[in-house]
């Protein structure tokens, strides 16, 4: 058993920095390693039987969100991530639907640039799916969303900052389409929630500027910087936890209302994204937001002096997708030297290509080594010789 364990141990996975294809952050608080042996074995659920905890929940996540997206009556849930906020999110859509307006055979539209959870979790909940086409831009297609509404339709869904390209849904039309209509607004912010409403200053993706805004799901283990397992639902309409959520007297802190799909969670992601908030502030974030898209633009000059194709996405999205013809050749040189990444073939573009997602603390290795690995190849392919610097 010991030596399986030293195994397990001495295993030589490859380094989280050198993987440029998750969203999942590879930051570290210094200020969190003296806190996590303290709060491994804290169940969440239990909160209210640890102050600190319960400070971290209530005061700090919450003010955060209430006045970074002013959603002043609402609610602000932790979840174990973007997932199981968007099955809340639609779990409670439903409800609303189903005593305010009488339908019980819901549907939910959404772009065909959506996250798979999405569709994932409606198939959970019997939720029909429809999707609507993109335009040119990869965005939704306002148009076809439109087309598809019908009588039981209890959900528009867009995107801040789609999974595959890095596309900003058109937000301010979709909510303009939900109020014609009378049907509730999601945002799914998994990514751009961390990003956007630091940088964005054409559009405002608050509760009090979106009036169709039911529900935003934004996760923290993402740009947030928390570690796995962190997540956000922001929900206007408090009163459908009352009316809806549950109610548990057994726990050693004594009885609680139960918001979540989960009972037992950890508490590191809480623990993760309270400390990162408390320590960077919303200027921090934007400081944090405008370096990763100074990356961008050195990876993206760089990139055009090589003459390698790629999509940049949005201005204000940290990611590229490059899809070169040789995609396949460099993915296989890319992972010989230790990075992280595979090719696929996004909805729209239809190429296949590789996904770039800039991170805290990656910067420098991309902007360096990354770059380096490229002209290399680059230059091989032609048979060239590079020296690296």
């Amino acid at each position: 058993m010991k030596d399986n364990l030293l195994k397990l141990n001495l295993k030589k996975d490859y380094s989280e920095r050198k993987n440029i294809g998750t969203f999942t952050s590879i930051f570290r608080s210094p200020m969190l390693q003296e806190y996590i042996d303290y709060y491994l074995n804290k169940n969440f659920v239990d909160k209210n039987a640890y102050e600190s905890l319960h400070y971290l929940k209530e005061d700090v996540l919450s003010n955060f969100f209430h006045s970074l997206f002013e959603i002043k009556e609402g609610k602000i849930l932790t979840t174990s991530g973007s997932t199981e906020s968007i099955l809340l999110a639609l779990f409670y859509a439903r409800e609303k639907a189903k005593v305010e307006k009488g339908i019980n055979k819901p549907n939910i539209i959404v772009g065909e640039n959506t996250h798979y959870s999405i569709q994932n979790c409606a198939r959970f909940l019997k939720i029909h799916v429809k999707y609507a086409g993109l335009n040119d831009k990869y965005e939704i297609n306002i148009k076809d969303v439109e087309k598809r509404i019908d009588k039981n339709t209890i959900l528009l869904v867009g995107t801040l900052g789609t999974t595959e390209l890095g596309v900003v849904d058109n937000i301010l039309l979709l909510d303009k389409l939900a109020i014609e209509y009378n049907i509730p607004l999601h945002i799914d912010a998994a990514i751009g929630g961390f990003i956007l409403p630091f940088l964005e200053k054409n559009n405002d993706y608050s509760f009090s500027s979106l009036k169709s805004l039911f529900s935003m799901n934004i996760s923290g283990h993402k740009f947030g910087l928390a570690l796995p397992g962190s997540g956000i639902l922001l929900l206007r309409e408090k009163h459908l936890i009352d009316n809806h959520g549950g109610e548990i007297e057994y726990l050693s802190s004594g009885k609680s209302i139960v918001e979540n799909l989960l009972i037992s969670s950890n508490s590191l992601g809480v623990l993760s994204l309270g400390i990162n908030i408390l320590s960077l502030g919303k200027e921090g974030y934007k400081n944090l937001a405008e370096n990763y898209l100074k990356t961008k633009k050195v990876l993206q000059r760089e990139l055009d002096n090589l003459k390698v194709d790629y999509f940049s996405g949005s201005n204000y999205m940290p990611q590229l997708f490059l899809h070169p013809e040789n995609v396949k050749e460099i993915s296989k040189k890319l992972a010989e030297n230790g990075w992280i990444q595979h090719t696929y073939k996004p909805k729209g573009l239809q190429k296949e290509g590789i996904r770039i997602v800039i991170k805290n603390n990656q910067e420098m290795l991309l902007e360096k080594d990354l770059l380096d690995d490229l002209k290399f190849w680059n230059k091989e392919m032609k048979g060239e010789n590079y020296i690296y610097e």
